[in-house]
């Protein structure tokens, strides 16, 4: 069976949102570029806020599901 934690993939889409928002790059280029180009900086600021708004997490893993489009931590 397919699943994933909708709290987590709210958690990370959260993040992305909020560095589109301060980037002033609209939220699917951010979710590009962190997804499928691996950016270093995006993925560096998405750290940063996750450790900021969820100090006490032991996250190590973000996953991105192609086919249903939802994200994972772990």
């Amino acid at each position: 069976m397919h699943s994933h934690s909708k709290t987590r993939s709210k958690i990370v889409r959260n993040i992305l949102r909020e560095i589109a928002f301060k980037k002033d790059i609209p939220y699917p280029e951010i979710k590009t570029l962190f997804t499928v180009d691996c950016d270093v900086n995006i993925s560096l600021e998405f750290w940063d806020l996750l450790r900021k708004h969820h100090p006490k997490h032991t996250f190590t893993e973000v996953s991105h599901c192609p086919d249903c489009g939802k994200f994972d931590l772990e």
